[in-house]
């Protein structure tokens, strides 16, 4: 949703901000702590959108 709301690509970087600026804690804390895990988060995220694009679902809410 981000990548279609905004002009600029969000990176990486943006992800460790983001939630860096929820728990209070340096992006690149964040970056170096738990990049696997958010990585895998987000992969996980595209996969849902996948299966749920497939039978014409969306996460999407109106």
């Amino acid at each position: 949703m981000l990548k279609q709301a905004s002009a600029a690509k969000p990176s990486l970087n943006f992800l460790y901000a983001m939630v860096g600026a929820v728990e209070d804690r340096h992006w690149m804390e964040i970056a170096k702590s738990e990049k696997t895990r958010l990585l895998m988060e987000l992969e996980g995220y595209r996969e849902l959108e996948e299966i749920l694009r497939a039978e014409g679902l969306s996460l999407e809410q109106d």
